[in-house]
Formats: C-alpha cells, sequence, structure tokens
C-alpha cells in the first residue's frame, strides 16, 4: 500500500488539469461549440481568479445539442494524443453518464472508480445541460430510470474489469449475478447501456421546460437544477489561474442556488473523492504496476461505499 500515490503537488496538478482545459477550449473554438465551466471551477474563477485551494478537478458545462455536436467530432479524432476524449461509447470499460477529457500519459485513479479497466488519465468532466421536467412526478421518474441505467452500468464495468462481484454487498451480488448472462451473450453492453441512458436523460430537450440540470451526473440534486435562462444570458470570460473562462453574465443566480452565499470559502469534500495520482506515469503503466495493491484498496476499504453522485 505505502507504493500507491496519494499525494499529489498540487501546482503540477493545476498545471495539467489547465493543460486540458487549453485543449478542450481548443476544439471547441475551432468548430463554434458553447459551454461554461460550472460548480466548483466557476466558483473558484470568480472568488480566487483560479482553483478553489483545496480543489483538484475542473467541472464543464455544456447545452446538450452542443454536447452531442462535441461527441460526434470527439469521434473523428479532433482531440489529438495524449489527450483521449471518454465517456462509455469509447471506452467500453468507463461507467459514467458523461464524458470526460483526459491525459492519457498521467494516471488519476478515484478511490470509487479502483475497479473499473478504463483510461484512468487526469481528467476533467464534461457534464451535458440538460432539459429537466417542472413536474415533481415526472423528475423523479426521469432520475430513477437513470440511476437504474446507472447501477447496471456499473455492474457491467465490473464485469468488464474482471472483478465481477468481489467486494461488494450481498444484495448487489445477487444483482449482479443475475444480470451476467445478459452481459456473457452481449444482449447488454456498456454502449447500448449509455444509448438508454442518454435517451432518457435528453427526453426533454425540445420541450419548453422552464429548467436546466447536469443530472447526467448529479441526478436529483436540486444545487445544480437551475432556471434554463440563467445559462441563455450573455458569455463573459473570466480569469482563471493564466487564461481565461466562458460563464453565464448571471452567475451569482446560478452560484447562489448551488453554494448559497458562495463569497464565504467553506472546504467540502471533493465530488471524486480521495484519489491515486501519477502526474510523470502513464495510467497503464501504473495499473500494471500497483495491480494487486490497487486490488487490495478495493476490496478491503472501497467497494460497498455509498455515492450521493457520479462526478
Amino acid at each position: 500500500m505505502a507504493d500507491l500515490s496519494f499525494d499529489v503537488n498540487k501546482e503540477e496538478l493545476f498545471r495539467v488539469l489547465v493543460d486540458l482545459l487549453v485543449e478542450f477550449n481548443r476544439v471547441c473554438s475551432e468548430n463554434d461549440i458553447k459551454y461554461f465551466v460550472v460548480g466548483g471551477t466557476m466558483l473558484g474563477a470568480i472568488r480566487h481568479n483560479g482553483f478553489i485551494p483545496w480543489d483538484d478537478d475542473i467541472d464543464i458545462a455544456i447545452p446538450r445539442k452542443e454536447y452531442e455536436k462535441l461527441k460526434e467530432l470527439a469521434k473523428k479524432g479532433v482531440f489529438r494524443q495524449p489527450y483521449f476524449f471518454q465517456n462509455p461509447s469509447t471506452d467500453e470499460g468507463y461507467p459514467k453518464g458523461f464524458s470526460r477529457l483526459r491525459n492519457s500519459n498521467t494516471t488519476q485513479i478515484p478511490f470509487r472508480d479502483i475497479s473499473t479497466n478504463c483510461n484512468r488519465g487526469i481528467f476533467i468532466d464534461i457534464i451535458p445541460l440538460d432539459v429537466v421536467p417542472e413536474s415533481i412526478s415526472k423528475r423523479e421518474k426521469m432520475i430513477s430510470r437513470l440511476f437504474n441505467y446507472k447501477m447496471i452500468m456499473n455492474s457491467y464495468s465490473r464485469y468488464y474489469s474482471g472483478i465481477g462481484a468481489e467486494g461488494t454487498t450481498k444484495k448487489r451480488a445477487i444483482a449482479y449475478y443475475l444480470i451476467l448472462p445478459l452481459f456473457k451473450c452481449r444482449i447488454l453492453t456498456m454502449k447500448g447501456l449509455f444509448n438508454r441512458f442518454e435517451k432518457t436523460v435528453s427526453q426533454y430537450k425540445e420541450s419548453n421546460e422552464e429548467c436546466v440540470g447536469l443530472i447526467a451526473c448529479t441526478y436529483g440534486d436540486k444545487r445544480f437544477i437551475w432556471k434554463r435562462e440563467l445559462w441563455e444570458s450573455k458569455v463573459v470570460w473570466h480569469n482563471f489561474e493564466n487564461i481565461k473562462v466562458p460563464i453565464p453574465e448571471r452567475y451569482d443566480e446560478i452560484l447562489t442556488n448551488s453554494y448559497g452565499d458562495y463569497m464565504k470559502p467553506v472546504k467540502e469534500p471533493n465530488n471524486h473523492g480521495d484519489s491515486i495520482y501519477s502526474i510523470d506515469v502513464p495510467y497503464n503503466k501504473y495499473v500494471q504496476e500497483h495491480f494487486s495493491e490497487l486490488k487490495e484498496l478495493w476490496l478491503k476499504e472501497i467497494a460497498s461505499l455509498p455515492t450521493k453522485n457520479d462526478c
């Protein structure tokens, strides 16, 4: 366990993250794709002109239509090595309902994701901004379906990685073995599950509903559901470290909805939880060298931990 890298030089990590954001911005700028920084990244830009000191990630929100355009462009190779645009359509072992841009020459393994077999370079989250129904019953029905798809995607990820039902609860193990034949026969695949997830999460995209949210990642968390009009305001570019990032002009209302008195610093746990890092070692080499230690950590400490959201 001592060989695993739990600490990281924040300046070096921030450098890699900003580089990923610069590459992401390059592709979006060249292809006229609108996006915003969101969550702690937006908060950091406004309050610190950069990262929140205890933060270690970058979050991007992108309207659904722009997101679909970006996914198609990614298939055509607009992101150059070592950058990798990841979602379940491009990486079969990745079980989340949104995308990440990763640097394949590095390593970042959140504890909750140790069992996955996918690209595990340092990443930024790229989350679609989807239309959310105002009807509570419709919203709850949609979120319930999304959560069910996510649980099956997690099970497929366990199947794909070979870890199976090891280290999980008895209830989850039973569910895993019940669905396992469908994985083996390819009746259920990660790509197919992701397509169903995407169809569900974007089902209101042509409607006149007044709310949008990051529900592909945060599900029913009301802090990340807003009035649609807030994101349709003018885009302003704000200082963030040594670059500028896009935020909506009505950021105050967005941040107040998410964090309350957001100018008052309150240290909260990072969304990804604790992570294992290497700035200099590619993830595939790191995993190969530390496979036994990673599996031990997963089985002893992580497998049964509850997850509030997926970001």
